[in-house]
């Protein structure tokens, strides 16, 4: 490979991450990083390899140095949320999901769905409900964030609310 292609090292890279040859993929991560470090994409695919390594704290820090390249990123912002979320960090994950919303628009189902998942978690069942409901209004046939809606209107106590909540 020609020693200066950033992009081949990368593309190669992506390869051995889905053949789980994650050690080798990091390499050239690596690699394309050293010869392009000002690329978020290169930065971005490491850090999925560190994740999928397990290496969650690792994966974090090339989401961060990702971000200050490309500030505006709703995909960088998901995939550190989810990063977050798996370590029960879930005020910082509801912090890069209105990131990813902000910048990704507000028709993202997914995002408003893993916000209110995070919200639930910390017990802010307000702001999960509103979550929901924007994911219903946008995908009115996820069965699972209606239910998921009922159950934080239960756990507000807003029983009342809580037989209309089916409503779809």
């Amino acid at each position: 490979m020609e020693p200066k292609f950033a992009n081949g090292y990368n593309g190669r890279g992506l390869a051995l991450d889905k053949m789980q040859q994650f050690e080798a993929a990091i390499r050239d991560f690596t690699k394309a990083i050293e010869i392009e470090g000002e690329n978020a994409v290169y930065w971005h695919n490491r850090a999925l390899c560190f994740r999928n390594m397990g290496l969650l704290n690792e994966s974090i820090q090339d989401f961060d140095i990702a971000l200050t390249i490309d500030p505006n990123s709703p995909v960088l912002y998901s995939n550190r949320g989810h990063i977050h979320r798996t370590m029960k960090e879930y005020q910082k994950a509801i912090e890069d999901y209105t990131c990813e919303i902000k910048y990704g628009g507000h028709s993202s189902a997914k995002a408003h769905n893993n916000r209110a998942f995070c919200y639930a978690k910390l017990n802010k069942y307000e702001e999960a409900i509103s979550d929901y409901s924007k994911v219903v209004e946008l995908d009115p046939k996820n069965v699972q964030a209606v239910y998921n809606r009922g159950l934080s209107l239960l756990k507000s106590a807003k029983y009342e609310k809580v037989k209309h909540s089916v409503d779809i």
